[in-house]
């Protein structure tokens, strides 16, 4: 390798700030995915701790069987969500620390398979008991998984283009108020 390539990799890996920050100004793509995936695993520890503390708080007031059961079967299946979305938040924030990609593409699915499956079995539920369906439930539901996503996808990105790498993150690197 002659000089030339080496301060040409020395100026790739050390120059300018390449990768976008999250939301134009926050911190870098990596630092959000982190940073959104620990909220959300905190979210699903206390949305776990909720379900098992007090399984019966929803239902105490309740004098419909039907509805107590249907309620009841909700916990477990979204008991089970919960579950399964803290061990894709630990592997995508792991992924994100090692730069792996499959690892970041496995959190986009799973959130857009989460809204999914929370719309389906919303309007499952509403449909059972003949009951208005809240839209914008399902709109403030879908912002925030956007806003979930798109780090991730910023993130992906920027691996993918070569911009973010174990190399590189020293130049990438950036934090308005994170360590």
């Amino acid at each position: 390798m002659g000089t030339t390539e080496i301060d040409q990799r020395k100026d790739e890996v050390n120059g300018e700030k390449q990768g976008a920050m999250c939301c134009g100004c926050c911190c870098d793509m990596r630092r959000a995915v982190i940073i959104v995936n620990i909220i959300f695993l905190i979210l699903s520890v206390i949305s776990l701790i909720v379900y098992l503390a007090s399984p019966t708080a929803l239902t105490s007031q309740i004098d419909d069987d039907n509805l107590i059961s249907d309620v009841e079967e909700a916990y477990v299946v979204d008991s089970i969500f919960v579950g399964i979305s803290m061990v894709v938040s630990i592997l995508v924030i792991w992924g994100a620390m090692q730069y792996k990609m499959w690892t970041i593409i496995v959190g986009v699915v799973w959130l857009v398979v989460q809204y999914i499956f929370s719309i389906v079995w919303i309007l499952s539920a509403y449909n059972d008991y003949d009951v208005n369906v809240p839209i914008a439930n399902f709109v403030i539901s879908g912002i925030i998984t956007g806003l979930f996503i798109y780090p991730h996808v910023g993130f992906i990105i920027e691996i993918k283009n070569g911009v973010m790498s174990k190399e590189t993150y020293a130049r990438e690197e950036n934090s308005c108020c994170c360590v």
